[in-house]
C-alpha cells in the first residue's frame, strides 16, 4: 500500500471510531473528493499526500451543515479541518499578507493552511 494509501485507511478509521460516538459525524463533514478535485482547489503544488489522504475522505468542515448537528466536528479540540474550497481562499489571505510583511510573518508562501480554531469561522 502506497503512502497515501495508508493514511487515508488510518484517517478512515478514526473517522469510524468518532462517527460510532458521534451519529453523523461523517456526513456532517461533506463527502470527499478525488485527487483531481482537491489538486483544482489547491493551487500550492505539490499537495501533500497527507492531505490529499485526508480530504479523500471528507471535505471539511461546513458551518451550514454544522448548525444542525448536535456534536461537535472537531478533531483535535476547539479545530476544525477547513472545508476544501475555502482553502484556497484563507491561502490568498495569507499570502497577500506575507507580502506585505515578509520579515514579520511566519507563514511561508508553500504552506497549505488547513486546519483552524472554530471560533474563528463561527465569528467569521
Amino acid at each position: 500500500m502506497n503512502k497515501r494509501g495508508k493514511i487515508k485507511q488510518d484517517f478512515r478509521n478514526l473517522l469510524e471510531i468518532i462517527e460510532k460516538q458521534r451519529p453523523g459525524y461523517i456526513a456532517n463533514l461533506g463527502e470527499g473528493l478525488s485527487a483531481e478535485e482537491i489538486q483544482k482547489c489547491i493551487t500550492i503544488h505539490p499537495i501533500p499526500e497527507g492531505l490529499i489522504a485526508i480530504y479523500s475522505c471528507i471535505s471539511g468542515f461546513c458551518f451550514k451543515r454544522y448548525k444542525d448537528f448536535n456534536y461537535p466536528t472537531d478533531l483535535l479540540p476547539g479545530y476544525v479541518l477547513i472545508e476544501i474550497d475555502k482553502v484556497q481562499k484563507i491561502i490568498n489571505l495569507l499570502q497577500e499578507v506575507y507580502h506585505k510583511y515578509p520579515d514579520s510573518w511566519h507563514w511561508q508562501p508553500d504552506m497549505i493552511s488547513f486546519y483552524t480554531m472554530v471560533q474563528e469561522i463561527i465569528t467569521a
